[in-house]
């Protein structure tokens, strides 16, 4: 995983990134990670299990885990809009061990902003831009190269 994230930055393929990780372990997942502008969170420390939240007893599965369950509820109930003033440090809260049963990690040293003031949208949002013209043009093979 760090080097394919080590991969993408030296192409130029991110500014920053967020770095998600749910599963047991999931710590483990971003601990090489040393590529600058990485955000990084899991579900669980590198030595403790990750848990499921939701059975459904007529195929007798998990089909929520804890952590994505109560981060989506998070997104769908603080982050309406672009507007939103969460922020990532409120993101990262949104799962306490009260709740995820497990501790949340959080690794900001690759990255130099202050996570109390990075909104969520940036990194959970987006604004498209469409612009118009009524020039015609050809697409040829040279276009697509």
């Amino acid at each position: 995983m760090a080097d394919a994230i080590e991969t993408m930055y030296q192409r130029q393929k991110f500014n920053e990134l967020l770095f998600i990780s749910d599963t047991c372990h999931a710590a483990s997942m971003y601990a090489q990670i040393n590529t600058p502008n990485v955000l990084a969170t899991s579900s669980s420390l590198t030595h403790e299990e990750s848990y499921s939240l939701q059975v459904d007893q007529n195929i007798g599965v998990y089909v929520n885990d804890r952590y994505a369950y109560y981060v989506s509820e998070f997104l769908k109930n603080k982050v309406k809009n672009l507007e939103s003033n969460s922020t990532m440090n409120d993101f990262f809260k949104s799962c306490p061990t009260s709740k995820c049963l497990s501790t949340v990690g959080v690794r900001t040293d690759l990255y130099d902003k202050d996570i109390n003031r990075v909104k969520v949208t940036d990194f959970f949002g987006s604004k498209r831009i469409f612009s118009t013209f009524d020039e015609e043009m050809t697409i040829d093979d040279e276009w697509f190269q």
